[in-house]
């Protein structure tokens, strides 16, 4: 089975800690996308090094993160970065949120996405016991394999209980979603 293709937001950003963003900032920003990405080969470097994170902070990276960034390097070129997440738009502008059993509800909404292989979800920003707040992704098909485009379901079941706000983030911006 073929390793899973590391994406940036879920696989890459979390290796850098708070402490090594803070200690970078006067360089460029380890949680940005595009920094990361134009610093890649000298970030490499140092990691395939041992020399980051430095010293006492937290030692080096283990040989299994120097492969995974190292593989992630490999997913992009100079015109285009690594593979990441895009935020995605609901087609027609349209969330739904229906009652399940057990008093849960079902937040849903459809995606354009440009390929079948195309993967997209809702990511959960906020849950308060009175609020749920989400952005709505996707992740492109690795490598894009200029298929079809399709329509696919992002959903995300709940319990009710005490929620009466759902906010919901895409590509056209803050939308706050009734519920029943």
């Amino acid at each position: 089975m073929a390793d899973r293709v590391p994406v940036f937001e879920l696989h890459i950003r979390p290796m850098f800690r708070l402490l090594d963003r803070n200690h970078m900032l006067r360089h460029f920003d380890l949680w940005s996308l595009e920094a990361v990405w134009e610093n890649r080969a000298s970030i490499l470097a140092q990691v395939d090094a041992g020399g980051m994170p430095p010293g006492p902070e937290g030692g080096p990276w283990p040989p299994e993160w120097v492969a995974l960034f190292r593989r992630w390097t490999e997913t992009g070129d100079d015109a285009r970065p690594g593979h990441h997440l895009e935020t995605a738009a609901a087609k027609d502008g349209r969330f739904t949120v229906q009652p399940q059993f057990g008093g849960r509800v079902r937040l849903s909404a459809e995606v354009e996405a440009p390929s079948g292989g195309d993967l997209t979800w809702f990511e959960l920003v906020v849950a308060t016991d009175s609020e749920r707040e989400y952005t709505l992704v996707r992740e492109p098909e690795y490598p894009a394999g200029g298929g079809t485009a399709a329509t696919l379901v992002a959903q995300d079941v709940f319990k009710k209980g005490a929620v009466v706000r759902v906010v919901v983030n895409d590509a056209r911006g803050r939308h706050e979603v009734a519920i029943p």
